[in-house]
């Protein structure tokens, strides 16, 4: 973002940026997400010992916006998390908590 920012000034340099991480070759351990059953009050507690508040959590909850569904329930692999799959919006928010109106949606408990 710091880039970003210096780059969209008038007259700012070009600075070389290298966004994001090098794949995994192996699995990550076990254990390292939390649970996708687990209660919103475990959730922002677990994020605060990580120095993320509620208001953080809930705008990286939005990265769902652009992910489909991989694990936990394999029936539903590959499904969105929105209507707007791959897509950086806010449809996200609004439509976890709408009724399941898309069977082909996925949705945290």
């Amino acid at each position: 973002m710091a880039t970003h920012a210096t780059v969209s000034c008038p007259l700012g340099p070009r600075v070389r940026t290298y966004v994001g991480r090098k794949d995994a070759t192996k699995a990550a351990p076990d254990g390292l997400l939390p649970s996708v059953h687990a209660p919103a009050d475990d959730l922002v507690a677990l994020f605060a010992d990580k120095t993320i508040s509620a208001h953080d959590l809930t705008a990286l909850l939005g990265d769902h916006s652009t992910s489909t569904w991989k694990s936990v329930d394999s029936s539903k692999a590959g499904f969105p998390q929105d209507s707007t799959p791959g897509v950086w919006d806010v449809n996200y928010y609004n439509e976890t908590f709408k009724e399941n109106e898309n069977e082909c949606i996925y949705k945290f408990e």
